[in-house]
């Protein structure tokens, strides 16, 4: 398999992958929010994690000018690894994707003592309500 063809495949699952975040939204804005607007209590951005995750992926990419077949497997050990944990550890927040298409993740506690991870399109600020429905325990989206 030659170098271009290899990089037109990751290309396009790149794209493919990208392509599915649009969809994904679109059903979770199908999903009920709760009926009283929940007011915030304190809030962080989660935002300074996606650079980290970035450099998680990046770093041992670049490191090889010309990989050999040792180098590729070597890859998709790797990210099949960083994969595991990103699902295992509850991350899936920390996608950059979602800061491409316009959105932000908050660290949030509500009045009543709830924390959740909220996405949204908004800047979010202690004091701020927010009109959101569950995706899962942990996180919810704003409406």
């Amino acid at each position: 398999m030659s170098d271009a063809t290899l990089t037109i495949e990751f290309i396009a699952l790149g794209f493919l992958s990208a392509a599915w975040l649009p969809v994904a939204f679109r059903e979770a804005r199908k999903i009920q929010p709760r009926a009283q607007a929940a007011v915030i209590k304190s809030v962080s951005d989660r935002g300074g994690e996606v650079a980290g995750y970035l450099v998680t992926y990046l770093l041992p990419l670049l490191t090889v000018a010309e990989p050999t077949p040792k180098d590729w497997l070597a890859y998709i050990l790797f990210i099949a690894l960083v994969g595991v944990i990103y699902v295992r550890t509850d991350m899936l927040h920390i996608n950059p994707l979602l800061y491409l298409f316009g959105f932000l993740v908050f660290d949030v506690v509500l009045e009543g003592g709830q924390q959740y991870l909220v996405v949204t399109r908004r800047r979010l600020h202690p004091g701020d309500s927010i009109q959101a429905a569950p995706l899962r325990s942990y996180l919810i989206i704003e409406s």
